[in-house]
């Protein structure tokens, strides 16, 4: 089960701190990326901007940094999310998503 660029996909877990991707909500991805650090995930665009803790948006050429791997990294614009966050739609079963949903996330 893999995401597809131009294909449906349904968010499986919502973001701590971005309140605009919704769990159980359906996206279209837009592109997917490797990371511009040292972290081994795939990035997913569903077309979001790019906004920082303060909530201000986040500018194309602005510096961040990896708050996993704490490298520092230009941004592009845009909001990228890792893959652990969504489900492709058409490879998988709807109970399976609904079994997903309905299950507690407990961080350690």
């Amino acid at each position: 089960m893999s995401l597809e660029v131009g294909k449906e996909a349904m968010c499986i877990i919502g973001h701590d701190q971005d309140t605009r991707l919704k769990k159980g909500s359906t996206y279209k991805v837009l592109g997917l990326s490797s990371p511009n650090c040292k972290c081994k995930v795939l990035m997913v665009d569903i077309g979001l901007s790019a906004i920082g803790a303060s909530g201000k948006r986040i500018r194309m050429g602005q510096k961040l940094r990896c708050t996993n791997c704490n490298i520092i990294f230009m941004s592009d614009g845009r909001q990228w999310f890792t893959e652990n966050h969504f489900a492709p739609i058409d490879s998988v079963d709807i109970s399976e998503l609904e079994e997903v949903l309905d299950e507690q996330i407990f961080k350690v």
